[in-house]
């Protein structure tokens, strides 16, 4: 993260990731057993593997979004490479 984040925004990205890291690890630990409840075992394997389905376009669209933009560290190191 601190290879691609402006140094004035590095605080604001750190904060934002520890807090989906923390926030992800509570809302799975409900939503899993909230699965096998209602699926069983193997219906967290499905509803993982839908949400994977579902969410992979939206993270390349936001992907393909953020490295256009700009200030993306990431524009310079592919220009530097070409």
């Amino acid at each position: 993260l601190s290879a691609v984040t402006p140094r004035r925004k590095r605080g604001t990205v750190f904060g934002f990731s520890s807090l989906a890291g923390c926030c992800g690890g509570m809302l799975s630990a409900v939503f899993s057993g909230w699965t096998v409840m209602l699926f069983d075992l193997n219906g967290v394997f499905y509803v993982a593997a839908l949400l994977f389905a579902v969410s992979l376009p939206v993270f390349l669209n936001f992907l393909n979004v953020v490295l256009s933009q700009k200030f993306c560290h990431l524009n310079s190191m592919r220009r530097q490479r070409a």
